[in-house]
C-alpha cells in the first residue's frame, strides 16, 4: 500500500509495544498538526471488544436490538458503528475509504500493514528494536535517543519528548502540504534557513568503514569514537627547567638549601629515587623521581657548586604535569563525527595510533544540463557558452574530502535526463545538476524525478542569488539542482550544498560562521528575500570592515574572484546604509 493515495495525501503509522507510549505521542501530534493548519484522520485498531456508546442510550439500544449498523448524527458530530457477526478484522484498506479525504491519516496498531511507520519506544522496558525486522519503519522515536543499540540502526532517530521536532520531520521527509481546495494559490518560496533545516533533516547519513593510515586521514569522517588507551602525560613531569625537591624539607618562610645530587634530562628513563633531603637538577619533560613533587624554575634559584638555595613562597606541586594533565586513560579524544584536520591528525598520533577508522569517500556525479552548454576545448558558436559550473562545482566537491565525477554536458531532453537518473542513482552516492531548476520549458528535471516517484523537498528559495534550486531525493539518494548562473551556483554549494555533503558523510552537523563587520557601502534590498553580496572583509584599527567586491549579477563570475567571503543582508533589511553593522560569512580559504 502506498502512503500516498488518491483519496489521503500522506497516511503513517505508529509502531510499539503496549504502554510503549503511542497513544500518549498521536494525541501531542494531531494537535501540533491541527495547530499547523492541516486536515488530520486518525485509525486506531484494538485487540478487544470496546464500547463508544452509553448504555441506556438510543444507539445501544439500537444495537442491542440487533441492527448491525448504526449511524447517529447530530449538527455538531457524526458517529458510525458497524457490528462484525464474527471477529474478523476490517482491512486498514477498506477503512481507510471509510475517511474523508485527509491531509494525514495517523495510524495506531496494525504492525502488519504496508505502510511507512515510527517506531515508539521507551527506554526503561527494554524490548527488541522493531525496525530491525520491519523494513516499513523509517525512523524511531524514544526517549533515549543516544542509546548505542538504537544508534545502530539505519533508521532516522527522533526524541520522543519532542513532539513539534517528529512534526518538522515528517513535514520536511515527505514534503507535506495543506489541502487548497481546489484554489488557485501562489507557490511561496521557503526561507533560507528552512531550505538549510530541509536538507539537515532529509540527508541521510551514509555509513560505510574503512580503516585508512592517519595520514590519508585528512577531511574524512571519523566513524567510532577515539578512546585514550593511555594517559597523556603517562607520568608526572617537569613542566619547566628547574630544580625538584622533596617539599616535606623545604621551609617556605625562609627558603632552604638542597644538595644537587642528580641531573634529569628528558627521554627513555627509569624510574628511580633520591634521597628525600636532596634536590636534582631537572629539565622540561623529565620524569619526577620520588619523593620530588616540586619544581622552582632556574631564573629564582641561586646555584653554589653542588647546593641550590630554593626561594621563599614556592607553592607545593608548582610546574609538575601530573599523569593524564592532557588526556586520561579512557578518554573520548576525537567523537565519532568528527571531519578529520590536522589538529585531529595530531592528536590520534600523539596516542600512538596508525590507523583510524573513517567513513568511505561519497562518489559524487556532478552533471552540467542545457542545449546552449558546451564542453570546454569544442569551438564556441553563436548562442553557446561553455560549462564553468561543472569543473567549478566538481572542485568544490573535491575540497569536502570525496570522489566527484564530472559527467559530460547532457542536453534538455526529458527521455535522455530520465535514462541517465535511473543509472546515477544505482551508481553514485549523491547527484548534483546544475541548470534545469526554474521552472520553464525547457527545464524537465522535477518532473523527471516526480516520474522516478521522487520526493520533492524544496524547489524555491526566497534568495539572491539562487532562487532556482532545488532538492529531491529517490532511494534516499540526495538529488541537488543548482541554478545554472555561475555566481548563484557557487554560493548555494558553499551555503547550503556544502552541509548536504557533510551529513551524507555521517559528519556532525554545523552552522554557518559568521563575524559582524561594519559596512562600506550602501545599499537597497528587497523584504522578504534574504541576499548574498559577494564581499570583501578588511581591518583598520582593529576593527572590521567590509565591502561589496566586483560587479553585481548572478552570471558575473568576476564579482567572487577576489571575494573573501559574503554579506548576508537579511529579508527584514531593505535598505543598508554606510556605518551600519552587518554580518559576513567568510569562505573557509580565506580563514586561518
Amino acid at each position: 500500500m502506498s502512503f500516498i493515495t488518491n483519496k489521503h495525501k500522506f497516511i503513517f503509522g505508529l509502531a510499539g509495544f503496549s504502554n510503549s507510549g503511542k497513544t500518549t505521542i498521536s494525541i501531542s501530534l494531531i494537535k501540533i498538526f491541527k495547530e499547523r493548519g492541516f486536515s488530520i484522520g486518525t485509525i486506531k485498531h484494538a485487540h478487544h471488544d470496546f464500547e463508544i456508546d452509553k448504555p441506556g442510550k438510543d444507539s445501544w439500544r439500537h444495537r442491542k436490538a440487533g441492527s448491525q449498523e448504526i449511524i447517529i448524527s447530530s449538527p455538531k458530530r457524526i458517529a458510525h458503528i458497524i457490528e462484525h457477526e464474527n471477529y474478523n478484522d476490517t482491512k486498514l484498506k477498506e477503512l481507510l475509504l471509510m475517511q474523508k479525504s485527509k491531509d494525514i491519516i495517523l495510524v495506531e496498531g496494525f504492525k502488519k500493514a504496508n505502510i511507512p511507520k515510527i517506531e515508539i519506544r521507551r527506554e526503561e522496558e527494554g524490548k527488541e528494536i522493531l525496525s530491525f525486522k520491519d523494513r516499513n519503519i523509517f525512523a524511531i522515536a524514544t526517549n533515549n535517543p543516544k542509546n548505542p543499540e538504537i544508534k545502530k540502526s539505519d533508521k532516522y532517530i527522533l526524541d520522543l519528548n519532542k513532539p513539534s521536532e517528529i512534526v518538522e520531520f515528517l513535514i520536511s521527509r515527505f514534503n507535506l502540504k495543506k489541502q487548497s481546495n481546489n484554489k488557485k494559490y501562489k507557490i511561496r518560496d521557503i526561507s533560507f534557513n528552512k531550505a538549510r533545516r530541509i536538507i539537515q533533516i532529509n540527508t541521510k547519513p551514509l555509513k560505510q568503514k574503512e580503516t585508512l593510515p592517519i595520514n590519508l586521514c585528512n577531511n574524512r569522517v571519523l566513524i567510532n569514537d577515539i578512546l585514550s588507551e593511555i594517559n597523556i602525560p603517562m607520568k608526572i613531569n617537569a613542566a619547566v627547567d628547574g630544580y625538584g625537591f622533596n617539599y616535606a624539607k623545604y621551609n617556605p618562610k625562609t627558603g632552604s638549601i638542597f644538595k644537587v645530587e642528580k641531573i634529569i634530562k628528558a627521554g627513555l628513563q627509569k624510574v628511580f629515587e633520591v634521597d628525600k633531603k636532596d634536590a636534582v637538577r631537572i629539565f622540561t619533560g623529565s620524569l619526577l623521581p620520588k619523593p620530588i613533587n616540586t619544581i622552582a624554575m632556574q631564573e629564582v634559584c641561586k646555584v653554589k657548586k653542588n647546593e641550590v638555595f630554593i626561594p621563599p613562597k614556592i607553592k607545593k606541586g608548582v610546574n609538575c604535569r601530573p599523569a593524564g594533565e592532557n588526556l586520561k586513560k579512557n578518554q573520548i579524544v576525537i567523537k565519532a563525527g568528527q571531519k578529520i584536520n590536522t589538529t585531529e591528525i595530531g592528536l590520534a598520533s600523539s596516542l600512538g595510533l596508525t590507523n583510524l577508522p573513517v567513513n568511505r569517500q561519497l562518489k559524487i556525479v556532478v552533471i552540467s544540463t542545457g542545449n546552449e552548454i558546451i564542453s570546454t576545448g569544442k569551438k564556441l558558436q553563436n548562442g553557446l557558452v561553455y560549462d564553468s559550473n561543472g569543473p567549478m562545482i566538481y572542485n568544490l566537491c573535491l575540497e569536502t574530502g570525496n570522489k566527484p565525477f564530472l559527467h559530460k554536458v547532457i542536453k534538455d531532453n526529458p527521455a535522455i535526463l530520465k535514462s541517465s537518473l535511473e543509472k546515477f542513482i544505482k551508481a553514485f552516492d549523491l547527484i548534483i545538476f546544475s541548470g534545469g531548476a526554474s521552472e520553464g520549458d525547457e527545464d524537465h528535471i522535477k518532473s523527471v524525478i516526480m516520474d522516478l516517484s521522487g520526493i520533492i523537498h524544496f524547489w524555491r528559495i526566497a534568495i539572491k542569488p539562487g532562487r532556482p534550486m532545488g532538492f529531491a531525493s529517490i532511494k534516499d539518494i540526495p538529488i541537488f539542482c543548482l541554478p545554472g548562473n555561475p555566481v548563484a551556483a557557487q554560493i548555494c554549494f558553499r551555503l547550503m550544498i556544502s552541509e548536504g555533503i557533510n551529513i551524507r558523510m555521517s559528519a556532525n552537523k554545523t552552522e554557518l560562521f559568521k563575524a559582524q563587520a561594519i559596512a562600506e557601502f550602501d545599499h537597497k534590498s528587497k523584504l522578504g528575500r534574504k541576499e548574498f553580496l559577494r564581499g570583501k572583509m578588511f581591518q583598520k584599527n582593529n576593527i572590521n570592515y567590509a565591502k561589496i567586491n566586483g560587479k553585481p549579477g548572478a552570471g558575473v563570475l568576476t564579482s567572487l574572484s577576489g571575494s573573501n567571503g559574503l554579506i548576508e543582508v537579511d529579508e527584514n533589511i531593505e535598505i543598508i546604509e554606510k556605518g551600519d553593522i552587518i554580518n559576513f560569512i567568510p569562505f573557509k580559504e580565506a580563514q586561518i
